[in-house]
């Protein structure tokens, strides 16, 4: 009964509105017959794609430390008036378009409504013209993504005039590096109470690939702060060579002992403190008279 009416609606939509037809693996919902607008007179929902991934966590890991996003689509609902008589409609209040998300189970997952009193005021579709309200879908809730799934997107207006249109639309899940697993340290220069921070050091993570993988090591790099200290989140669970550089335009120091060290899965694990060692130096060497060398 369930498929029978879905290809009620889609007979129905073909004549009323847009829609795009895809296979899911989860039947998209059904939110009831959709009004039939007035002889002249369409409306369509129209989405950018019919197939949006969204990232397995909120929180991304970025080269200058952890950033949130949030995923969204637009759409735009169009209300296109063929015929030679402008129509007069009543807006409800604002949002003039309600956008309504459902999920594969029938049960609303978002939706722009007003949650207060709203004014009503006169409008009017003009013959032979349109009206378009774009409206911006989230692909998250309470913080965290939409999981992965067929959705329904009904736009209906707002109005004393009944129009409405949906559209199907698939969500995947990709797979973002946990923020939560990451490495810290802090880089010196000098030993004892003569050790002091240096800040703008260059730290580098080199894959160690354990033998026999044939395939290229994963690096990282960060820049310590003033106080020496350096912190990469979003790396992958592996053992790294860490590895401290001066900072650009220093003299009088060299990159620090190359360490080894296993990051674990949800903990910032410690590289400890990385010393950044005295540069070598260089023998000077008498000036050369250019006559030969005599030797007693």
């Amino acid at each position: 009964m369930f498929f029978s009416l879905l290809r009620s609606m889609a007979a129905l939509l073909a004549l009323t509105g847009v829609m795009h037809a895809q296979t899911v693996s989860t039947p998209a919902p059904v939110t009831g017959p959709v009004p039939a607008p007035p002889p002249g007179v369409t409306v369509s929902l129209q989405v950018p794609l019919y197939e949006f991934a969204v990232p397995s966590s909120l929180q991304v890991a970025t080269n200058t430390g952890v950033t949130s996003v949030a995923p969204w689509f637009p759409c735009t609902f169009v209300t296109s008036n063929g015929t030679s008589k402008d129509i007069p409609v009543t807006y409800l209040g604002n949002p003039k378009v309600i956008f309504t998300l459902y999920d594969a189970a029938g049960t609303k997952v978002w939706s722009n409504t007003a949650s207060e009193a709203q004014t009503s005021t006169p409008g009017v579709i003009a013959r032979r013209g349109q009206v378009r309200v774009i409206g911006n879908i989230p692909l998250f809730k309470n913080d965290a993504p939409l999981p992965a799934g067929s959705y329904a997107l009904v736009a209906s207006l707002n109005a004393d005039k009944a129009f409405s249109a949906q559209a199907f639309i698939t969500l995947t899940s990709y797979q973002v590096p946990n923020v939560n697993t990451g490495l810290s340290g802090v880089v010196l220069q000098g030993s004892g109470d003569a050790a002091k921070p240096v800040a703008n050091a260059r730290v580098s993570l080199v894959e160690v690939l354990p033998p026999g993988m044939m395939r290229p090591a994963q690096n990282r790099s960060a820049t310590t702060d003033g106080d020496g200290k350096f912190k990469l989140q979003g790396l992958p669970a592996v053992s790294f060579s860490v590895t401290a550089y001066p900072p650009p335009g220093s003299t009088g120091l060299a990159a620090s002992e190359p360490r080894t060290v296993a990051v674990k899965e949800g903990e910032i694990s410690d590289a400890g403190t990385l010393t950044l060692r005295p540069a070598p130096v260089k023998p000077v060497l008498p000036p050369s008279t250019g006559g030969p060398v005599k030797v007693n």
